[in-house]
């Protein structure tokens, strides 16, 4: 009986044991799938969560008075450009974006111009796009009052159909162009109060702000429908469906009369985009109308080399702390690398999550590593190909072991290719800084070192948490390592001129004490120059130090200004500029030798637009770090010749040919170093000035390669040599004219020529300053007729038939109402006749210069010059 007893005894002991191990089993196992970062599992993310359940900030009111901008409905097409007039009854106005539509025929936009001026260089097919203009430039104003167009050029002759023109001119800023409209509707005043992307749905909610009701019986919407199609459009209630599908922008829609919806004052509504696959984040465009009036929202986002930015600031949930991240780019963004510095109050950091999937590498040993008084710093290891998804939200946590604090944060993420992303909290109530720089004089140059010398001169520790610093680029090269009293803070490689760094080291994170004196150590690629420098140190508690190389500049960070060259020095470079932003205002600039120009040895001239880096140094005075020149440029321009001098310092230098000074910049493409007595071929822009700013060169030797050239001026010198030949002196010019040579209209090969008199010559160079002539074009007999017009009709053959030019001295022409007014001429165009189509090509409408000749009745063309079209 007893040993029955043990035995159930130990039986049931044995059960208990059990039960107790596989209840510990489970226990861990709950608590192994519950923790962040258990592999195979999905993590809920507090961010994310709340990001979507939060109520999106309302879109600003439009205001009125900056919208000054209206476009005449009419659009002047002209070959393969189509021109909208513009008027700016407004303030100035500054073009940031550019929504448009056009007919298929038409094929691919290659150009925009404001005025006389490109914005807009490339290739965009599809008949719908929107354009920015090149960040390196100065964005395209329209001043106030001013009257101008905006041009577009296609790939193909511009067909008679509807244009679409939306300008973006700044926040809530539009100005509206449709074609197929009688008139420009007024601005209904109508707000957005937000937009939303979420998935596959975009939403825009439309509130009627005015006091009247507002009826939306039509609509146009733009998106990027490279990336998604439009499945439903539906307005109000979700059963409400106005439209569908939409395969490509823009899509029109016009509402049934039994769905027309009138918004009373204060009234809302929402409009859906329901796509095909994730909706696009940016660049939408909508143009809401009624017979009365149209609203228009827009959310173009200007392509930049990082398209990572965050959305909003650094959120706090529990025991996490994170970011909402949006890739506006067309690929993937991979993730290399993050460094964070968070309160020490939070504990340590046991997890990081991307929208719900972990990403850290918690095998490196790297996580965290770096502890300090106040926070703590760490180096995330991720797991390998972790990305950001193209045109997509993220949401990136930070999970604790403890409760985490609303303050403070530092996040840097890495990504490809220079990209990076920093996101900081600040305390809403500072301290004091209790950080001064160091001495009269706390910077210092050695080699390719620079020193800044601080002190602590508070009552508690300094800890550096971030330096920004702007430099010369042009002298230093690339920032490459920051240490601070010996200790490493920041390795790596930034190029930029700017930049902003935070720790990143296995080191301690730099503190400096009570009444310590300390040196900022900053490395860079090349030997560095003593000025100019801008600094600012962020530490802890939000106590920051700034410092500029002049003892009186007390801006932490440069201004930017953009206008016209107003006056320069006599050597155009060093010494004082004035820039003139308006005609009120106007800068003092220095330009010292660290002053980086750009493009690097173009020589600015008085009239050339500028846009310069400036720190102030007193009074309306300002020492510039960087200034680029965009050359007022008069007209395209071309020619050949002999290379008199060349310049190369300042590099890239300029050369002279035949008397004209041409610019070299660093844009300028050119085939081979040039030597003085070799030949230039030059293609560029005529300068204010008569020189030429080169887009290409292409430079040959004569004696290897004989160069074809055309030119004209007059008769200053004539020598017979023998009866086969004779020598031409033609504007200090030596042309031989032999029996090989053509010459037209009215003298003989060894008949004496009048001296003045003006010839055209078309040859080969054989040596410096001489030519031999392969046709030459004199002009005695009878006398020659010089005009400018426009050509109103063309023959099939443009050779030996007539052309019928407008004379513009003598008023109109119009060859279908009056071919024989007296302003319609008919020249005839022989093989004789010099075409000089350098500029541009002969079509019905170009401008072109003529001259001519009366022989016997006919008026026949020595020389017809095609023109840009310039407006």
């Amino acid at each position: 009986m007893t040993s029955d007893l043990r035995s159930r005894a130990t039986r049931l002991t044995l059960v208990i044991t059990f039960l107790l191990i596989a209840l510990v089993g489970l226990t861990l196992a709950l608590v192994s799938l519950s923790t962040p970062g258990y592999a195979g599992e999905k993590i809920s993310n507090p961010i994310l969560e709340a990001f979507l359940e939060q109520t999106p900030t309302p879109i600003p009111t439009p205001v009125g008075a900056a919208c000054g901008v209206r476009m005449i409905q009419i659009a002047n097409i002209a070959t393969d450009t189509v021109s909208i007039d513009l008027a700016n009854d407004g303030a100035d106005a500054t073009i940031q974006a550019i929504t448009l539509a056009w007919p298929a025929a038409n094929g691919e936009l290659v150009n925009a111009r404001l005025g006389g001026r490109t914005i807009w260089n490339g290739s965009e097919a599809g008949g719908s796009t929107t354009i920015f203009s090149d960040l390196a430039q100065m964005l395209p104003t329209i001043k106030a009052g001013e009257e101008t167009a905006v041009t577009l050029e296609f790939s193909t002759v511009a067909a008679t159909g509807r244009y679409v023109l939306l300008l973006h001119l700044g926040k809530s800023c539009y100005s509206f162009f449709d074609s197929q409209q009688s008139g420009p509707n007024q601005s209904c005043f109508t707000t957005f109060d937000r937009f939303f992307v979420d998935k596959q749905e975009a939403g825009l909610v439309v509130r009627n702000t005015t006091e009247e009701p507002v009826s939306l019986d039509r609509m146009l919407i733009f998106w990027p429908y490279e990336q998604s199609a439009i499945n439903s459009i539906r307005l109000g209630d979700g059963e409400n469906l106005i439209a569908a599908p939409a395969e490509r922008s823009p899509a029109e829609v016009e509402l049934p009369a039994d769905r027309v919806v009138t918004l009373q004052s204060g009234e809302s509504v929402k409009l859906n985009l329901v796509f095909d696959s994730t909706a696009p984040l940016v660049n939408y465009a909508i143009a809401l109308q009624s017979d009365e009036c149209q609203s228009v929202f827009s959310n173009a986002v200007s392509p930049s080399v990082c398209p990572v930015r965050q959305d909003g600031g650094v959120q706090v949930a529990s025991r996490t702390a994170g970011l909402i991240l949006e890739n506006l780019g067309e690929t993937s963004q991979p993730l290399d690398e993050i460094w964070m510095t968070f309160p020490a109050g939070n504990g340590a950091l046991v997890d990081v999550i991307l929208d719900d999937v972990s990403i850290i590498d918690q095998a490196s040993g790297r996580f965290p590593k770096i502890n300090s008084p106040a926070s703590m710093t760490a180096g995330v290891d991720l797991l390998p190909d972790i990305t950001l998804p193209a045109n997509t939200r993220s949401a990136l946590a930070f999970v604790f072991d403890q409760d985490a604090a609303s303050q403070h944060y530092t996040v840097e993420l890495d990504l490809s290719d220079e990209c990076r992303v920093l996101s900081s909290t600040r305390r809403e109530e500072p301290d004091p800084c209790q950080m001064v720089t160091d001495g009269d004089e706390p910077i210092r140059v050695g080699g390719n070192k620079l020193f800044l010398g601080v002190r602590n001169i508070g009552s508690r520790q300094a800890e550096l948490r971030a330096l920004q610093v702007d430099w010369s680029t042009h002298f230093n090269g690339a920032l490459l390592g920051v240490s601070v009293a010996g200790v490493p803070f920041w390795e790596g490689e930034r190029g930029e001129g700017t930049a902003t760094v935070g720790h990143n080291t296995d080191d301690v994170v730099p503190v400096i004490e009570p009444e310590q004196t300390a040196e900022l150590q900053l490395t860079f690629e090349d030997p560095v120059v003593p000025a100019p420098y801008v600094f600012r140190l962020d530490f802890a508690e939000d106590c920051q130090l700034s410092y500029a190389t002049q003892g009186d500049l007390t801006m932490p960070t440069p201004i930017e200004v953009g206008g016209t060259i107003d006056d320069l020095p006599a050597n155009a470079f060093d010494g004082w500029w004035r820039i003139k932003v308006s005609e009120t205002e106007v800068f003092s600039v220095q330009v010292t030798p660290q002053t980086v120009l750009q493009p690097q040895g173009l020589r600015p001239l008085v009239g050339d637009l500028a846009r310069a880096r400036l720190l102030p140094v007193g009074g309306n005075d300002y020492l510039a770090t960087h200034i680029r020149i965009f050359p007022n440029l008069a007209k395209k321009t071309s020619m050949n010749g002999f290379i008199d001098r060349v310049v190369t310092d300042p590099g890239p230098g300029y050369i002279v040919v035949q008397g004209v000074r041409v610019e070299i910049t660093e844009d300028t493409v050119i085939n081979r170093e040039p030597v003085v007595g070799w030949i230039a071929e030059v293609r560029g822009w005529e300068r204010a000035d008569g020189s030429i700013l080169a887009d290409r060169i292409t430079v040959t030797e004569p004696q290897s390669e004989r160069r074809r050239v055309d030119f004209e001026g007059t008769v200053d010198d004539w020598q017979q040599v023998s009866d086969e030949e004779s020598v031409w002196m033609i504007s200090g010019i030596r042309v031989v004219v032999n029996v090989s040579t053509t010459i037209h209209h009215g003298i003989a090969l060894g008949e004496t020529p009048v001296l003045g008199t003006q010839v055209q010559v078309a040859g080969n160079m054989i040596s410096a300053s001489t030519v031999e002539a392969l046709e030459l074009w004199y002009g005695p007999g009878a006398a020659v007729e010089e005009f400018r017009g426009v050509i109103r009709a063309l023959p099939e053959s443009l050779i030996g038939d007539y052309w019928t030019i407008e004379d513009s001295a003598l008023g109109t022409c119009n060859v279908e109402e009056n071919a024989d007014a007296t302003a319609c001429k008919r020249v005839l165009v022989t093989s004789s006749t010099f075409l000089d189509m350098s500029q541009a090509a002969p079509e019905v409408g170009a401008p072109v210069e003529v001259s001519a000749k009366d022989e016997n009745g006919v008026l026949e063309a020595l020389r017809i010059t095609i023109l840009l079209d310039e407006e």
